[in-house]
């Protein structure tokens, strides 16, 4: 977390900069989303049409068949199938359907976002004082001379 007024870096949470004095709690503003409603009833009459001429094309597979003298499973048989599978197209597409509609309503609780407004007159500048490195005295040298030279600063310090 960055002071908003100087610059200085703070690791945890605080209401007022130690430095400055600067008020360190950021305002926040809610911004509505407006999502456009879209158009369910298309979906729902466009599923409703195929399943529908499912059905009359089950049926009139029936009737062709029984017109030809098929009779009992051999007729039976692919007229169930045909339903089954007609009802299982219908039920996929009715499944995806509410989903839509269900990430929608979601989405339409969600749509008041939060957002951080930082303080338009009042610049955001860099740390004044160094930074100090994470990895600072963690890595090694392989090369003797760092190490020599390490050794020499000991003894005359």
């Amino acid at each position: 977390m960055f002071c908003p007024n100087c610059g200085a870096e703070y690791a945890q949470k605080i209401n007022y900069c130690k430095r400055c004095g600067a008020n360190m709690a950021v305002p926040t503003s809610t911004v509505e989303v407006h999502v456009p409603r879209p158009r369910f009833a298309g979906l729902f009459w466009a599923i409703a049409a195929m399943g529908i001429l499912g059905l009359i094309v089950c049926f009139t597979a029936f009737n062709e068949f029984a017109n030809e003298g098929l009779r009992g499973d051999n007729l039976i048989i692919p007229f169930v199938a045909g339903l089954l599978f007609v009802s299982g197209i219908a039920s996929g597409l009715i499944w995806q359907l509410a989903r839509l509609v269900s990430t929608f309503q979601r989405s339409l609780h969600q749509s008041k976002v939060e957002t951080l407004a930082l303080p338009q007159h009042q610049p955001i500048v860099a740390p004044q004082e160094p930074v100090v490195s994470v990895s600072e005295h963690t890595t090694r040298s392989f090369d003797p001379v760092v190490y020599i030279e390490a050794e020499r600063r000991r003894k005359y310090e």
